[in-house]
């Protein structure tokens, strides 16, 4: 299922609460917000509003949230391409301004290579109405043979939510 809907798939899998709150995973909290998703072959396009929890301390766009946009918008342009998201081997950024808190930016990741084991995808956060750059992201991934294609994610993430749900449950009952 490589193809541009299995990277809007992928995106909404990623910032959509997970088996309700108490289970939400970084991707969630840190992306929660992204919308207006498209994708095409090799590239992938979201938006998100710079609100209060994304901001940091100077009131600006939180380092770790570009990076974390960089990781998943990356990702989803790599699925439009091939059916399997890989996993991070490098994720450089550069902070080139500050996304203002308030404002709106958007992100597009683009497939830069596909070799036969590693992939480049680069992703750009640009200021959504003056389309000026807030920050460039290149996001190195491997592809594993064993892992599973996209579509297939859904059970893999139902099932850590049982297996994270059932050790929760057990520490609970031996703290009491």
């Amino acid at each position: 299922m490589a193809c541009p809907e299995a990277a809007v798939q992928f995106l909404k899998f990623n910032c959509s609460q997970k088996d309700g709150a108490e289970n939400l995973q970084f991707d969630t909290l840190a992306l929660h917000g992204i919308y207006g998703f498209s994708a095409d072959d090799g590239t992938a396009t979201c938006y998100l509003d710079v609100v209060d929890e994304l901001q940091n301390r100077y009131g600006t766009l939180h380092g770790g949230c570009i990076a974390t946009l960089v990781d998943v918008v990356g990702s989803a342009a790599l699925l439009t391409k091939i059916e399997k998201s890989g996993v991070s081997l490098n994720i450089s950024v550069n902070y080139l301004r500050p996304g203002k808190g308030g404002s709106t930016v958007k992100i597009v990741g683009e497939v830069v290579k596909i070799g036969r084991t590693v992939c480049s995808i680069e992703v750009a956060i640009t200021e959504k109405d003056s389309g000026r750059l807030i920050a460039k992201g290149t996001h190195v991934k491997h592809i594993l043979e064993a892992e599973p294609p996209f579509p297939r994610l859904d059970s893999v993430a139902e099932e850590l939510t049982h297996r994270r749900n059932a050790v929760r449950n057990k520490t609970q009952k031996s703290r009491l």
